[in-house]
């Protein structure tokens, strides 16, 4: 499958969270305020990131630590591929990249984005939209209660979306 087609229904969550008065009391709980007051630029980001994830690439989807094994000889191996797909190069390093942020790692993202070649020729504004896409993908997965066996899912989906957000407002700041 294509991840762009995969994520253009949940790429549009920012619309569906800013105008679902029925959620909107959660989404307050669940978005920091600094995050909701930007949600309308955000989702204008967003609206165009399904189509730059696109590309010839095969992608992992859900590219953090805990699906990475390194073994004795320190080849990593990544594990957990229900997502597998066809995207753009740079999505998974983009998302590991968050993951560090996630797991509150000391990590300079943005000297990894100007300086890695993975993400040479990538535009700053494909990175926000990416970026405005994933935090309301996550926010939006907080929303609910948490399925049976999995207590602690919603708050990692929303620690998930802050990181996205709050880096995504730190880029545009500067």
């Amino acid at each position: 499958p294509r991840i762009a087609e995969d994520l253009r229904g949940e790429f549009g969550a920012w619309d569906r969270m800013l105008t679902d008065d029925a959620t909107a009391a959660r989404v307050a709980e669940v978005v920091p305020p600094q995050v909701l007051d930007a949600g309308p630029a955000i989702a204008r980001a967003a609206s165009q990131a399904a189509a730059l994830v696109d590309g010839e690439h095969l992608v992992h989807a859900d590219c953090r630590a805990d699906n990475l094994l390194v073994d004795g000889g320190g080849l990593v191996w990544v594990v957990d591929w229900p997502w597998a797909s066809m995207g753009a190069h740079w999505l998974d390093p983009l998302t590991y990249l968050l993951d560090t942020l996630v797991r509150g790692e000391d990590a300079d993202v943005e000297h990894h984005l100007a300086t890695h070649p993975v993400f040479a020729g990538v535009p700053a504004d494909t990175i926000d939209a990416v970026l405005a896409g994933l935090a309301g993908l996550f926010f939006e997965h907080a929303l609910p209660p948490a399925p049976p066996n999995m207590p602690t899912i919603r708050d990692f989906q929303r620690r998930e979306g802050v990181a996205a957000a709050e880096w995504l407002l730190r880029r545009w700041a500067d």
